[in-house]
């Protein structure tokens, strides 16, 4: 993890290009916060009564995230056919789900490949 290193060393040097740096480094995949962002929130519906936020404040921060990601579509002018990928973003909570369920089962990498190529050639 080169993040904290960078980040002492920023805050050290008073180097805003390491802070900046640091803090890109430091921060969670947004895939890994959807991911925590749609298990939260099915655990608030279902358990409503203990829950801290209820399930429609997570439903309206997955709603916002996926907000974000159209706003980054359109400021970057991508064509209408690219926001059809927000769809995907279900895949994706599912892949990051899969893997993170084979780390934390302790799958060794032998056990399964991180390449679709490798896959492939299996």
């Amino acid at each position: 993890m080169h993040g904290p290193g960078m980040l002492l060393r920023g805050i050290k040097n008073g180097n805003l290009s390491q802070l900046d740096v640091a803090a890109d480094l430091l921060q969670p995949p947004r895939s890994i916060l959807l991911l925590a962002a749609v298990v939260v929130g099915g655990l608030s519906f279902a358990f409503e009564e203990v829950a801290l936020v209820n399930g429609w404040g997570w439903l309206g921060f997955i709603i916002a995230f996926a907000l974000y990601g159209s706003i980054g579509l359109w400021l970057i002018g991508a064509r209408p056919r690219s926001y059809l990928l927000l769809f995907s973003s279900f895949k994706l909570i599912a892949t990051v789900a899969r893997s993170a369920g084979a780390i934390i089962l302790g799958q060794g990498v032998e056990d399964w490949s991180a390449t679709r190529q490798e896959q492939q050639k299996v």
